[in-house]
Order: structure tokens, then sequence, then C-alpha cells
């Protein structure tokens, strides 16, 4: 097993229990070039997990405030999760755009919903 691969299963199991710093403190055993490539593994590693963080922080966010806002009880959210999931999956999978779900939810509701600056309009006609 070359030394990169097992520096990269290393930082794999001590990702886990490590943070960031100690595992840049890693790269100083590698070479210069090695080093490069697991600093941007680590840094994608980073992003990942944020990306994880915001998104469950915005299912705890609307399940939260379907129920105080609109009374929507623990099977009405699974359902609605569940739905989102499936949704989700066809998005990362290539099926369907960014930009298509946007004109999903305007054509669906009249919402045009733009998050480069929260421009939350609904159109009439």
């Amino acid at each position: 097993m070359g030394q990169l691969r097992r520096l990269k299963r290393q930082f794999e199991r001590d990702s886990r229990k490590k943070s960031m710093k100690e595992l840049y403190e890693h790269c100083d055993r590698v070479s210069e070039q090695q080093e490069r490539e697991l600093r941007e593994e680590y840094k994608k590693a980073a992003i990942d997990q944020d990306v994880k963080n915001m998104t469950y922080a915005m299912y705890y966010l609307f399940g939260v405030h379907l129920h105080d806002e609109f009374g929507f009880g623990g099977k009405r959210l699974l359902r609605l999760f569940e739905s989102v999931d499936k949704e989700i999956a066809t998005w990362a999978s290539g099926g369907i755009t960014t930009g298509q779900l946007q004109q999903k939810l305007f054509d669906t509701t009249g919402i045009d919903l733009r998050l480069d600056g929260i421009d939350f309009r609904k159109e009439t006609a």
C-alpha cells in the first residue's frame, strides 16, 4: 500500500476522533505534493461536514416551525421529510437541476424563491 493511500486511510480513521487542526498536523510527515493533496482532502471533508450540518439544521428548523406555526405532527413531518429525501436523491443523481426545482416551485405555488439576497415574492396573475 502506498504512503499516500496509507495516510488517507489514517485520515479517515483519525477524522472520527480528531479536530481539523490535529489532522493538518498530520501533513507534516509527508512530501510537499502529498501535503497539498491531503490538505485539499481535509478541506473537502470539512466542507462536506458543513453542508451536512446545514442540511440537518434546515430539516430541524422546518420541522419545528411547521409544527409550531401549522400544527404538523410527527407523522406528517416524516412523510414530508421522506418526500423531500426522494427529491434530494433525484437532484443529487443529476435527474433534476436546482434551477428546475426552483421553476417547479414557481409553477406550482407562484413563489419565486431566490436565495441570492433572500427575495421571497409571490407572483400574482
